[in-house]
């Protein structure tokens, strides 16, 4: 659509440069180191021309997205009086004319100043017949700054670390036998993007000032590369295994087994660079049926029900055994309501849902180090891989130091962390408190089997409760 141009004038107060259509003027103005756009001056024939180009559809895309707006989501419209000699009208009053002068402050430095002192001139009715009714536009910063900041987190993405694995083979030489360890990419790095929302301004002032019915433009972004990639593999100085922690989930039922492998894959070939904050929560992300979990026994609001994701505290218990043996400095950690049998021995558990509680840990290692994960049987292993520096850690405990009747306990671990030289670096105490497992099952005793429940699942139930 080609429009038919009557004055109007768009008053822009953004520090940013745009470059105008061939069809538009734009004057601009330096101040203070910045280049400022003082005034662009589109002309229409008519009032329909105008809705016309305040209409008009800007598309910004960015790979699959599209965001569309028009020029009336960024513009307040004033009425404007201007004299022409060659106009002729009966409708339009001098008053207008004057009470629009009025409403200008600081009329001496204004665009408008050349028609407002043309309007204050006025005094004869022949002279009202020549003012002729146009619109002055003023772009809304506000506005613009809003929508580019609500595309700016459409936009934006973290880079993806490359997932990696040790790979370890023996040489021999003779009736010597070495172990060479090897880094191998299971899934390659992603780069991460965010908006420039600088040039995205321009490019928005820009297509403002263009008169096509619809506008199709690429939104500019950075790219964000990942830490950790192909080209950066060498500079890791992943040596040795420095840590490893297991656990037993032996008569799990099968949702939970489910559970536990969907979660496991969350970690394996997991990389944190030295002095880095490990949250388990972070790393595993949502838990529901989209991303892969099957309902299993939680513990939840002082009840053992089925939800999704039950059997991840597996998982949690054993990143935090080897967080111990590693000598890694535990920021955050909370034990379960009661003795749960897949954690013995108890006090080395470590429970987690989202959001709270999590698992926290620092890598306090001189180095990045590496989680390798496998499943031997029923037994779940975390080796930590990466630099040694000499340390030595020992654990004292857990140790039972109360016992109730009804099956409460409560027991006490600590983590001692020494450097190369036998000389202590920290010290840490994990005191765990257990309930009595009977106050968080079902006081109602299920007499049918829900149709999600394995039989596994059904069979142990009702050997607990006796049916």
């Amino acid at each position: 659509m080609n429009y038919t141009f009557e004055k109007i004038f768009i008053l822009v107060s953004l520090p940013i440069l745009f470059l105008a259509s061939t069809s538009t003027c734009i004057a601009k103005e330096q101040t203070r180191g910045s280049l400022f756009l003082k005034t662009q001056e589109l002309r229409f024939s008519n009032n329909t021309s105008l809705q016309a180009y305040l209409a008009k559809k800007i598309v910004l895309q960015f790979q699959e997205k599209a965001f569309e707006f028009s020029p009336k989501d960024f513009f307040n419209k004033e009425t404007n009086f201007s004299f022409d000699a060659s106009y002729s009208s009966e409708i339009e009053k001098s008053s207008l004319c004057l009470d629009q002068a009025d409403g200008v402050s600081n009329i001496n430095n204004s665009p408008l100043r050349e028609y407002s002192s043309i309007c204050n001139l006025i005094n004869t009715t022949s002279s009202v017949g020549h003012l002729k009714k146009g619109a002055l536009l003023k772009i809304d910063a506000p506005r613009i700054n809003s929508f580019v900041s609500t595309l700016s987190e459409e936009i934006v993405s973290a880079p993806k670390n490359a997932k990696l694995k040790i790979v370890t083979t023996e040489n021999k030489d003779g009736d010597d036998r070495t172990l060479q360890r090897k880094i191998e990419i299971i899934s390659p790095a992603k780069s991460g993007f965010s908006l420039d929302e600088e040039k995205t301004v321009s490019i928005i002032l820009t297509a403002l000032s263009q008169s096509e019915e619809k506008i199709i433009l690429h939104l500019p972004t950075k790219e964000d590369e990942a830490k950790i990639s192909q080209k950066t593999l060498e500079r890791l100085n992943v040596k040795e295994q420095i840590g490893h922690g297991e656990s037993n989930f032996r008569g799990s039922p099968r949702n939970r087994i489910h559970n536990i492998n969907v979660a496991v894959d969350r970690f394996n070939g997991l990389l944190l660079e030295p002095g880095q904050e490990f949250s388990f929560v972070e790393i595993l992300g949502p838990v529901e049926k989209e991303t892969g979990y099957k309902e299993e026994l939680v513990i939840k609001d002082n009840k053992t029900i089925p939800e999704y994701g039950g059997g991840i505290c597996q998982v949690s218990t054993t990143v935090f055994r080897a967080a111990l043996n590693t000598g890694f400095k535990i920021t955050e950690r909370r034990n379960h309501a009661y003795p749960v049998q897949y954690y013995s021995p108890q006090g080395t558990d470590a429970t987690i849902y989202l959001p709270k509680p999590d698992l926290r840990f620092i890598n306090n290692t001189p180095g990045y180090i590496i989680f390798q994960t496998s499943i031997v049987g029923s037994k779940l292993i975390f080796d930590v891989f990466g630099e040694s520096d000499g340390r030595e850690v020992k654990m004292e405990g857990p140790r039972v130091t109360a016992r109730t009747p009804d099956g409460g306990l409560k027991v006490t671990l600590k983590q001692v962390v020494r450097d190369q030289n036998g000389e202590l670096v920290f010290e840490d105490t994990f005191k765990s408190v257990y309930d009595n497992p009977d106050k968080y099952h079902e006081t109602e005793v299920l007499k049918i089997k829900p149709d999600n429940w394995s039989n596994k699942q059904w069979k142990v139930y009702k050997k607990e409760h006796n049916l």
